[in-house]
């Protein structure tokens, strides 16, 4: 019998080959969405199957759609599971949800990042602020930078004023009025009694009128400006927790 041509196999081109399997990657994380959406256990199926850190894997692919979906679906995988937050947390993945934000108020993947960094909950909260700390910790030698202020000069306390209460912060009373003015009096105070006495603390003050330089030999240090990105996004998001949540 007459042998039939066999049809040989084509070579797939590396760019297609990577193209169909980040298609595959979307649609299986489209699809995970829509399995953990409000589903408790499908949330413990996959983390039992150590499926959070694949997930958490593709916040860091070339498409962008991979990375939003991926955000999704970790976000439907933390919320109200501390354990699987925990899990997330653990992996690092909260610094790659940070790594995701930007200032564009329409990009579906920053506000996706975002409402899932949201529902970490305590985990969440605690990672967040010991990236702060760490960040803080790591500028302590800029922040020591400031300008000191001279030290005030007290004047002996007023007759009747016990010398403990001199140099200490009252808060002085509303500006008072004349009868014939509406603009407050300016520098003046009630006298009948202390209730509107204005004094001043005579110890030294230190602040930093301009934000300070870094110290020398620091402007190319690669861990001081890791620490001043990771606050510039900590800080944003921590201020957001609490107007959102307040």
């Amino acid at each position: 019998a007459p042998r039939l041509p066999c049809a040989q196999a084509e070579a797939v081109p590396g760019a297609a080959a990577e193209g169909g399997r980040e298609a595959l990657v979307l649609y299986a994380l489209m699809a995970l969405v829509n399995l953990t959406y409000n589903n408790p256990e499908v949330q413990h199926l996959v983390r039992e199957l150590s499926g959070i850190p694949l997930v958490q894997q593709q916040l860091s692919s070339a498409a962008y759609d991979v990375r939003r979906s991926a955000s999704f679906c970790l976000g439907n995988l933390v919320k109200d599971n501390d354990g699987n937050a925990c899990v997330l947390v653990s992996s690092g993945g909260l610094e790659r949800l940070l790594l995701c934000l930007n200032d564009e108020d329409e990009d579906e993947l920053s506000k996706t990042a975002y409402s899932t960094i949201c529902q970490l909950g305590e985990p969440g909260l605690a990672k967040l602020l010991e990236l702060v700390g760490d960040s803080l910790r790591a500028l302590r030698p800029a922040a020591r930078a400031g300008t000191t202020l001279p030290r005030r000069t007290v004047a002996p306390p007023p007759l009747g004023m016990p010398q403990q209460w001199w140099g200490t912060h009252v808060r002085p009373p509303p500006p008072l009025l004349r009868e014939d003015e509406d603009s407050p009096i300016e520098d003046e105070l009630i006298e009948d009694g202390l209730n509107g006495m204005c004094v001043y603390d005579a110890q030294e003050i230190t602040v930093a009128r301009e934000p300070p330089a870094p110290p020398p030999g620091r402007m190319g240090d690669p861990l001081y400006t890791a620490a001043v990105e990771q606050l510039e996004r900590c800080l944003p998001v921590l201020n957001g927790m609490v107007y959102e949540f307040e």
